[in-house]
């Protein structure tokens, strides 16, 4: 090993030690939010039973991971004698396991978030490496510093849900994809597939790796491992070129059919028995496109398809012989949830249906200053030509994040948090920021394939300065990373006004509400807490609850930033509109509100 390996690779470790350390020190920090007791104990009734039937709101990967973590640092117990295990409910279930485990549910989820931290370590490392094969190490190290304590990504690698793996794969896909075209084989190209798969067995988001994996195939030129029939060549030019990509997409959904249904453990049909039909998102979505057929062929007479008949013969078919029925009930129910819309916020606006400039915004608010002025500058390097990508890469770090945007934006009806834009980020980070680091500080003898421009000492303190003021902006804000908005709409204290839920509010903060309690003499304030309605006494925190809709009475009051701005507890809304136009009494956390009423 020569002698720059040797300074190299202990600066890389330090980096992914301390970002592993100050995850686990937030995370440490931080009650359960919203979603993540469910989550974990979708993963734990996995790997203990072999069934996904809690799973099928969002796929299993990351939840397994999660519980994999905990089942091997604690004793747990799982009730199978409720609701959520007899009919495969997620919601609910993390009631259970808190039920189940009350003295050491908190212990369980803090086992489960290494799981996340683990995750959040193994995307910085794809972020370097393939930074490093771009650009050479010290653009490369540039990068995983700014990737390595984004407010963002630091605040989702830490928790119990589905984006850290999602991020993670998605991320992969596009390393493994440009590898295939650097050495074209149809191993490398199955190997990109099992990655896609793995991103759709992270989150149902996964799907959209798919048309972009499409895009990119058709135009970049033929790999050298695709031998296409002598009758293709008559062809035009551009049906060959759709012939070829459709093919290689079909190895790929291959590499993901076989990829998710070995993440189910090889599942076949439906684990819950007594399920009617009309209750399953798959018969539901399968039923109009058979009837439609019966009804061309002149059937209906002797096919009928009865919504509350366990012998249906749609649902016998589907609920027996379906491969990783778990998978496409829960991607078919996110479906339909999508198609009825989610209540979403944005700047004092709401709606069921989304809004196109959500993520727009939301990327422009929460992304650190410095961060989006690397992130313009690389682009403008890009785009001039001044550093030029060989056609490969550029294709590949363009189209991924291009096409999830795109279809994310225009149909996407959850505006519920950022997060679910995460994915892109990676991508920016490897390209813009290392077009940026390559311009300034990447080494005049690299063996890649670039124009090299002329760099500048004071360019290059500069590029030092701004990874600096973008490091310092996330660590000031520790242990509180969810909360992160930039200072175009004054931080996190105005992000209420702005996005809340997983973007601000997540219900992660009753540690260290118990604590201010304690600490200011507060007795027991009235809470209103956005998360579910057990965790205040499952974590023993002092409080009271109004039971009904009245003005508000005189006393103390701890409100959650999205339940203050009507998100949440709708009822409430109304009552809580003289306190929403006011500063609160004092700020216990960037997301939680104390305000005292005269």
């Amino acid at each position: 090993m020569n002698r720059a390996a040797l300074i190299r690779a202990p600066l890389v470790a330090a980096v992914l030690l301390a970002h592993t350390l100050i995850l686990y020190h937030s995370a440490s920090q931080k009650s359960a939010t919203v979603d993540e007791l469910s989550h974990l104990a979708g993963g734990l009734y996995a790997i203990t039973t072999g069934d996904f039937r809690i799973t099928r709101v969002d796929p299993p990967l990351q939840n397994v991971i999660c519980a994999g973590f905990a089942a091997a640092m604690n004793h747990y117990q799982l009730d199978y004698d409720n609701e959520c295990w007899h009919k495969g409910l997620w919601n609910g279930s993390g009631d259970r396991l808190m039920e189940a485990n009350p003295e050491n549910f908190h212990q369980l989820l803090m086992s489960g978030r290494m799981g996340s931290i683990a995750l959040s370590v193994f995307l910085l490392g794809i972020v370097f490496f393939w930074a490093r094969e771009l650009w050479g190490f010290h653009p490369a190290f540039c990068v995983l510093l700014l990737a390595a304590f984004e407010p963002n990504l630091m605040a989702h690698g830490r928790l119990v849900t589905t984006d850290a793996a999602t991020i993670s794969f998605y991320t992969l896909t596009g390393l493994l994809t440009w590898r295939f075209y650097k050495r074209p084989s149809w191993k490398r190209l199955a190997a990109a597939g099992a990655a896609a798969g793995f991103a759709w067995l992270s989150k149902h988001s996964g799907l959209l790796l798919l048309p972009a994996l499409f895009v990119i195939f058709a135009v970049l030129p033929k790999p050298s491992c695709v031998h296409p029939p002598k009758w293709l060549s008559q062809c035009t030019a551009i049906f060959q070129r759709f012939a070829i990509a459709s093919a290689m997409t079909a190895v790929v959904c291959a590499a993901v059919f076989f990829t998710i249904w070995a993440g189910y453990g090889f599942e076949v049909g439906d684990s819950v028995k007594g399920t009617l039909p009309k209750n399953s998102a798959l018969w539901s979505a399968m039923r109009l496109p058979l009837l439609s057929g019966i009804y061309t062929l002149g059937l209906q007479d002797e096919t009928m398809l009865d919504p509350d008949d366990l012998h249906d013969p749609l649902w016998v078919f589907l609920s027996r012989y379906t491969p990783a029925f778990s998978h496409w009930e829960g991607f078919f129910a996110t479906r339909r949830i999508l198609y009825e819309g989610h209540l979403g916020y944005l700047m004092g606006r709401f709606s069921y249906r989304g809004f196109a400039e959500y993520y727009p915004v939301l990327f422009l608010i929460k992304t650190p200053i410095p961060l989006l002025m690397i992130f313009a500058a690389g682009a403008w390097l890009l785009i001039t030509r001044r550093v030029t990508l060989e056609r490969s890469a550029w294709v590949i770090l363009l189209t991924i994040p291009a096409v999830y945007l795109t279809i994310l934006i225009l149909f996407n009806t959850a505006a519920i948090g950022y997060r679910h834009a995460l994915p892109v980020l990676p991508y920016l980070l490897i390209s813009c920021a290392g077009a940026l680091a390559y311009a300034v500080a990447g080494e005049p003898d690299s063996d890649v394939r670039f124009s090299t421009p002329a760099r500048s000492t004071g360019a290059r303190w500069v590029f030092y300065a701004l990874i600096a003021w973008s490091l310092f902006e996330s660590l000031s804000l520790h242990p509180h990373y969810l909360t992160y908005f930039n200072e175009v709409i004054g931080g996190p204290r105005n992000g209420r006004f702005y996005a809340v839920d997983s973007n601000l509010d997540w219900g992660q903060d009753l540690l260290i509400l118990k604590r201010y309690i304690r600490e200011h003499d507060l007795g027991k304030p009235t809470l209103f807490y956005f998360g579910p309605k057990t965790l205040p006494d499952a974590y023993q925190v002092p409080h009271q609850i109004l039971r009904e809709v009245q003005p508000l009475p005189p006393g103390t009051y701890v409100i959650s930033a999205t339940v203050l701005q009507g998100v949440s507890i709708l009822p409430w809304s109304e009552m809580l509109a003289p306190l929403r136009a006011r500063e609160p009494d004092a700020y216990i956390t960037p997301a939680l509100y104390l305000y005292r009423i005269p």
